[in-house]
């Protein structure tokens, strides 16, 4: 559905950084199909809420069922050739020496390629000797979500005309949409840690006191859904994408991996075929993360550093 994204500012800082990063959208020329709105357009044609200054609509932006592609791109690969192998844990990695190919010893046997990409994110599992090397360079940092029960067509539209993808401007944001039923699905970091059962079911509330700063009168609604996932964050909040010690590798995304991912994919293949100089992220050195030798014990710090940089910027 291509309804366009709508990045709405909270504050008129971030309103102001929003106009001047439209300018140079348009004028570099990567992005001339969009338009800023004031407090009032927003509040008026987009958003039925006193909470934003401003924001600015991505025309072109799209929504998609992530199931869906996902099952598609996996159907893909097998119809070209390709396997995919489930429950298939990588545990170590003999590299490939001297024209000799790579050996995986996998939960499910070994393994041997000629080429081995790393194209995973920022997991729990899986050796810190093997992996640790990327492993202190992203942090898994929990994204939560809540889906609403269903609004009825007549409240959501009046809430959100034109259905669009919204996402608010802060170090700590929200994003939110409508689904086909009308159910408002909001997700956001609800507290900074890993998802697990317990942590999902804890950002609930979290999430619900977000949504009802946004929409005070849903007050009455009821949140039927909550769940989790992990995000690979690194310090700068951009992939990285090389070669390390015969193994190629492509991650980091941030949050932003259903794009980036797909066209790191087809940049790699490139890559790894000769053609060095496709991949965009060459060159930039990737520091680890002080301090970051195991599980993410800093993130509440993370969090904390996040909310104060929100509330006095």
């Amino acid at each position: 559905a291509r309804n366009g994204k709508l990045k709405l500012a909270t504050r008129p800082a971030h309103y102001d950084a929003r106009a001047r990063g439209a300018g140079r959208l348009v004028e570099d020329g990567v992005d001339t199909d969009i338009e800023l709105l004031d407090a009032a357009r927003v509040r008026h044609e987009e958003i039925a809420s006193e909470r934003f200054a401003g924001g600015l609509v991505y025309k072109r932006s799209a929504q998609m069922h992530m199931g869906r592609f996902a099952n598609g791109m996996a159907a893909a690969v097998e119809r070209l050739g390709g396997a995919i192998f489930v429950d298939a844990e990588v545990q170590r990695i003999d590299r490939a020496v001297d024209g000799r190919p790579a050996r995986l010893h996998t939960a499910r046997g070994p393994l041997q390629a000629d080429q081995v990409l790393l194209a995973n994110g920022a997991g729990r599992h899986g050796s810190y000797r093997q992996f640790g090397w990327l492993r202190r360079r992203m942090v898994p940092v929990g994204s939560f979500i809540i889906a609403t029960a269903p609004l009825g067509r007549e409240r959501a539209q009046r809430l959100m005309a034109k259905r669009r993808t919204y996402t608010t401007v802060a170090n700590i944001h929200h994003y939110f949409r409508l689904s086909p039923d009308d159910r408002l699905i909001l997700g956001g970091r609800a507290h900074f840690g890993v998802s697990s059962l317990t942590s999902d079911a804890g950002s609930a509330p979290v999430l619900r006191e977000g949504m009802l700063g946004i929409f005070p009168e849903l007050d009455d609604v009821a949140i039927d859904y909550c769940w989790g996932g992990v995000v690979d964050m690194t310090q700068d909040r951009l992939p990285h994408a090389g070669e390390r010690e015969g193994l190629w590798y492509s991650t980091g995304y941030s949050g932003h991996g259903t794009q980036m991912s797909v066209h790191m994919g087809q940049v790699m293949a490139r890559v790894m075929a000769g053609e060095a100089d496709a991949n965009p992220w060459r060159g930039r050195s990737w520091p680890a993360i002080p301090g970051h030798f195991g599980p993410p014990w800093f993130l509440p710090l993370v969090g904390l550093y996040y909310r104060t940089k929100d509330r006095f910027s």
